[in-house]
């Protein structure tokens, strides 16, 4: 598939994951240096980021739970335990702290739940539309997609690449004529804009005069308040 120049990027809460969100690992920093490069909207769906933080706080309460089991049954064996835990709010108040650090240094954008009905979404998981699955799951992935679609149309944009590693996105077909929202891998993300960088270097040499040194202005610049309407 030939490579896209979208107005947004925009990764579900899987590709935050596999980023190591809010730490960004290497692959999530580049696909945000590469959005940077290239222009185009760099967004957090808010459904995303709070799957992303329950996550976090159901395997704090988890690792919580486990660790007073351990307490427990080494004082019943007669040992002395000192262990102790930290509190919840205060691991999720540093997780929001490092999360909000992380949203600036990207320059990312959240992006609010969207206002459509609850019928609607119930509708679509009763005729099983893209995202929901056969078995009917997919609530949170619906939220996430419509919330990108729906501010993609308050915008006037037209083309995306959701970045997640979920299959069940892989039919998602826009109810917003003409919008394109492209599902990626975060590793295919990136090789898209690589992909991109390498064919405006090559333009860039075909075009130099001779003994004019190349310059890449890469793909359509900064774009961010470049809209279709």
């Amino acid at each position: 598939m030939a490579p896209i120049d979208p107005h947004v990027v925009a990764p579900d809460a899987r590709a935050l994951r596999e980023g190591a969100w809010p730490r960004s690992n290497p692959q999530l920093r580049k696909l945000a240096e590469l959005a940077r490069l290239f222009g185009p909207h760099f967004w957090l769906m808010e459904g995303a980021v709070a799957e992303v933080r329950g996550n976090v706080e159901r395997n704090a309460r988890k690792a919580t739970q486990d660790l007073a089991h351990a307490r427990r049954a080494a004082e019943r064996a007669g040992f002395t335990v000192a262990a102790t835990a930290s509190r919840l709010e205060e691991v999720l108040a540093e997780w929001d702290t490092r999360s909000a650090t992380a949203i600036a240094a990207i320059d990312a954008s959240i992006v609010p739940h969207t206002t459509r009905p609850v019928s609607e979404l119930f509708n679509m998981a009763v005729a099983r539309t893209a995202p929901f699955a056969d078995t009917g799951a997919g609530f949170r992935d619906a939220v996430i997609y419509l919330s990108l679609v729906d501010e993609m149309h308050r915008r006037g944009f037209e083309s995306a690449i959701l970045v997640t590693s979920d299959t069940d996105f892989r039919g998602c077909a826009s109810p917003i004529t003409g919008q394109q929202s492209v599902v990626m891998s975060l590793g295919s993300a990136i090789e898209n804009f690589e992909q991109l960088a390498s064919a405006a270097h090559r333009v860039a040499d075909r075009t130099r005069e001779p003994g004019e040194r190349s310059i890449c202005t890469c793909g359509a610049g900064d774009r961010r308040g470049e809209g279709t309407r």
